[in-house]
């Protein structure tokens, strides 16, 4: 007859109820933070990068897209440090551009060391699209689930907002469809959710009066849901303009 194993009672877990006391920070309330985190969405052409450029210098400018061909040059005073990220056919690529998107934007953003004022992502939806090939490669069926690379922009967006920079995702429109017919419609292209992750959406509109006729229209402001649908033509349309009325500071 073998002996019976001794019985070995685990001592209860210690909960500890006052650990959390720790990861809290006292809000005082006040102003809103000075910086502005913006979606500028609009059509090829429309003003997009000319518009993020009248931001403060110095300036990040994470070019996906190649949108600031024939814009940067007009902003010679201006100090624009340009890192290139180049599209990829393959996973492999993609994860390797992905690294170094994330290794310019975190510096511009979180480092101590940089000095930059604003940061300019063109485009969110090369973005968008760059992060699903890094996590599924050339599909030959839609996904499951698409927690990897809704988390990789989740974390982008939190990032912008603990930061004391200002920040821009530029955004191409797409035609709306519905079902096999399109609608005439353009809506937003890119992570469905980045609207939520900024302050305000504005929507670049063109003029009749050549390249440099645009304005914006506020189309989402979380500050202030009042401004929703006003327009601001040329030459008011620059990013100070936007700031001021969205963050209340003129």
């Amino acid at each position: 007859m073998k002996p019976s194993k001794p019985v070995i009672k685990k001592k209860p877990a210690v909960y500890d109820v006052n650990a959390g006391k720790k990861h809290f920070y006292s809000f005082s309330g006040g102003s809103t933070a000075r910086r502005l985190i913006l979606s500028v969405e609009g059509h090829q052409g429309a003003g997009k990068t000319h518009f993020a450029l009248t931001a403060p210098d110095p300036i990040a400018f994470i070019n996906l897209d190649k949108g600031e061909e024939g814009v940067i040059h007009k902003f010679g005073d201006k100090k624009i440090s340009v890192v290139s990220i180049f599209p990829a056919d393959t996973e492999e690529g993609a994860v390797k551009e992905m690294q170094k998107l994330r290794e310019a934007y975190d510096y511009a953003l979180l480092s101590a060391d940089s000095n930059f004022r604003t940061v300019i992502v063109d485009t969110g939806s090369v973005l968008w699209e760059l992060n699903r090939m890094a996590h599924f490669g050339q599909l030959k069926a839609m996904p499951t689930s698409y927690m990897g690379p809704n988390l990789v922009m989740a974390t982008i967006g939190r990032i912008a907002a603990e930061s004391s920079k200002n920040v821009i995702f530029l955004h191409r429109l797409k035609e709306e469809w519905k079902g096999n017919s399109p609608t005439g419609n353009y809506v937003f292209s890119g992570y469905k959710e980045m609207p939520y992750l900024v302050q305000a959406v504005l929507r670049m509109i063109r003029g009749d009066g050549g390249n440099e006729d645009f304005g914006f229209e506020i189309t989402r402001c979380r500050h202030n849901t009042a401004l929703i649908g006003r327009k601001f033509p040329k030459p008011v349309c620059n990013f100070d303009m936007a700031a001021s009325v969205i963050l209340n500071t003129a």
